[in-house]
């Protein structure tokens, strides 16, 4: 009896880690498309006057700074930003990813929610607080509009991205079927 009850555990761990990489593999490439999305988006729907670094630039000069280094040229601005951005983006989604596999209420209104939830805890709260962007209620309303708007669409782009990949991922449940549903 013992020996089915390991035997059981193993297949629930082994599982439970499968959905972990399942999570990870559709939150990478959900990552991707939904950093993309929101990439192009702010090209067409400015966030901020052009002249105007992005938090993400103003965070790696503070950083620069701090260590003695002086500040990002023009010239290396762009590829920083870059970095910075699709790094964050990505990670931000491949954490999503494992999220909802793993709790499937996360996944709640197409990824709505989730792209409030990344606005929330970033562009209306830490980044003004960091100083690195001014608050919702002192933006420009067309930025800060543009902001909101864009994280709704990396939100559903992500979670559209997410469940068309992990449907695609078969997770063995031990059980005699191959695939989990997303």
């Amino acid at each position: 009896m013992a020996k089915r009850d390991r035997r059981s555990d193993e297949v629930e761990t082994n599982t439970a880690k499968k959905i972990i990489v399942k999570g990870v593999v559709a939150g990478l490439v959900a990552g991707i498309i939904a950093t993309g999305v929101k990439t192009v988006w702010e090209k067409g729907f400015p966030v901020r006057e052009q002249s105007t670094d992005s938090p993400p630039l103003i965070l790696a000069n503070r950083a620069l700074q701090a260590a003695g280094e002086g500040n990002l040229s023009e010239g290396r601005k762009p590829p920083v930003e870059s970095v910075i951005h699709w790094t964050f983006g990505i990670l931000v989604c491949v954490a999503y990813g494992v999220l909802a596999e793993k709790y499937p209420p996360a996944r709640a209104g197409y990824g709505l929610l989730f792209g409030v939830a990344l606005y929330s805890v970033t562009h209306a709260t830490v980044l003004p607080a960091l100083d690195t962007e001014p608050w919702f209620s002192n933006n420009k309303p067309a930025f800060a509009l543009s902001e909101f708007t864009g994280h709704l669409a990396y939100g559903v782009a992500a979670e559209t991205t997410r469940r068309f990949v992990s449907k695609r991922l078969p997770v063995s449940t031990g059980s005699g079927s191959d695939r989990v549903k997303a």
